[in-house]
């Protein structure tokens, strides 16, 4: 995709994920998907609940 739209400095790196704890002191991992959409770039970042993507 980004080659065919000419976005040639996009690079596919991986992020890794946080945690953050919330006002009960749980901790809560969020993970990040870069996304690209044409010639711009999305950033999604979302809790896994078992296998289940939340919040």
């Amino acid at each position: 995709m980004a080659e065919s739209t000419g976005f040639t400095d996009f690079e596919n790196v991986r992020l890794d994920p946080i945690r953050l704890i919330d006002c009960h002191g749980e901790p809560h991992p969020f993970h990040f998907q870069r996304r690209l959409l044409g010639d711009r770039v999305a950033l999604d970042a979302f809790e896994l609940r078992g296998k289940l993507r939340a919040g």
